[in-house]
């Protein structure tokens, strides 16, 4: 395995013991809505090998599961294959749907062995081996999931373009809460305000129309202690709401965001900020 350094083609190879990771080593989380059926997880070998090559992984509830197997999801088998030659193999997670407004549900997947003693299980981060598989209910009272994704942002005071956006649940998978990171609005005073924190936001329908609605946020304190202004450092309290909506032709996801930004300490004014989120085209 070679990577380019120079625009003289030199390289670097890595001549390290090869290794076996799940994907996306930075996260110890994968979220998956009840609704989809199968859940495909790569397990990624660093470089290829002449053999196939078994990774064996344990599924459980763990310390603060609560989905059971057979129940809540089926694994048909608790190993997976990379063939000779290939880099990758999936674990195969079928979820099972159902019509509950109840509570989302966790357990967890961790590598276990794998059959080649010249090949390391997982690197340094958690998430290389272990994760914390929420499964999603979708049943609530609006179509909270269909936000779950990438969205671009535009300032209503200005129709700057401010960046993307990431909308996903929260940590419990609760419905109707979608938390959004990135670029949350613009004021004069701030400028463009870009964090890598969150808010989280409850969507409550219009109605019955499941796909349309309210928004109100629920988290207050955006960061403590982040921004400085005049020397004092200041933490950022965000109020507000605002709206989503899906266009049932086009299919174009929009949330509206209407809030205020005001330093605890009231060294300079609330900042009145607000953005329009338009999904991303998947």
């Amino acid at each position: 395995m070679a990577t380019l350094i120079s625009c003289d083609e030199d390289t670097v190879t890595y001549g390290g013991k090869n290794f076996v990771t799940l994907e996306r080593v930075a996260t110890d989380r994968l979220t998956f809505f009840e609704h989809l059926g199968v859940s495909e997880i790569p397990v990624n070998l660093a470089f290829p090998v002449n053999h196939d090559v078994i990774v064996k992984f344990s599924v459980d509830k763990g310390a603060t599961g609560t989905a059971e197997e057979n129940v809540d999801y089926t694994v048909e088998s608790k190993e997976v294959v990379i063939p000779a030659g290939a880099t990758s193999g999936l674990i195969k997670i079928n979820v099972i749907n159902n019509d509950v407004q109840n509570d989302s549900k966790a357990f967890e997947i961790r590598l276990t062995e794998v059959s080649d003693t010249n090949i390391t299980l997982g690197v340094e981060d958690e998430g290389s081996k272990f994760k914390r598989f929420l499964i999603v209910n979708d049943d609530c009272t609006t179509n909270f999931f269909d936000f779950v994704g990438e969205f671009y942002v535009t300032s209503t005071a200005t129709g700057d373009d401010l960046g993307i956006a990431t909308v996903d649940v929260n940590d419990n998978g609760d419905c109707n809460i979608i938390r959004i990171s990135g670029p949350i609005g613009s004021s004069p005073t701030l400028g463009d305000f870009t964090t890598d924190r969150f808010l989280e936001f409850t969507m409550a329908p219009a109605g019955t129309n499941k796909n349309s609605g309210s928004l109100t946020a629920v988290q207050q304190a955006l960061c403590t202690d982040c921004w400085t202004y005049q020397g004092n450092e200041q933490t950022l309290l965000y109020t507000g709401g605002g709206s989503f909506s899906t266009n049932l032709t086009t299919g174009v996801r929009r949330i509206n965001i209407n809030g205020n930004l005001t330093p605890a300490s009231g060294i300079i004014p609330s900042q009145t900020m607000g953005v329009i989120l338009e999904k991303i085209t998947e």
